[in-house]
């Protein structure tokens, strides 16, 4: 799963990195999940995954989504249980217990103690 950060400056520097776009373009082609929290979605934006796709967010966002063809939901994880692009990762109730028990058993950016394993 590749996890879109929020706010508004990791996100807008992530769609000014054509590296980034690439990433998330190809990764998103080959069908994998994908949890964007806040203003994540302006990198599925730039990365022209989001047309056709049902998806919610952030209310400021939501023009930027329509205009590159996104089907706006209102409710946090998007489409529903199939749907690859998670929005609002932090309110879905399945993925923000993920999300806490990963960064509880190890903090990003840090190795994982010998013998672990990526969790």
């Amino acid at each position: 799963m590749l996890l879109l950060p929020g706010g508004v400056m990791n996100p807008d520097t992530l769609r000014m990195n054509p590296s980034a776009v690439a990433f998330v373009k190809a990764f998103v082609g080959e069908q994998k999940p994908v949890a964007v929290i806040c203003h994540g979605p302006w990198t599925l934006v730039e990365a022209d995954v989001v047309r056709g796709r049902g998806i919610a967010s952030w209310p400021s966002l939501r023009t930027d989504l329509r205009n590159a063809g996104a089907e706006l939901g209102g409710r946090a994880g998007g489409g529903g249980p199939g749907e690859r692009l998670q929005p609002n990762a932090g309110r879905h109730p399945r993925l923000r217990g993920d999300l806490r028990a990963t960064t509880k058993r190890r903090k990003i950016g840090q190795p994982s103690p010998p013998g672990k394993g990526t969790p």
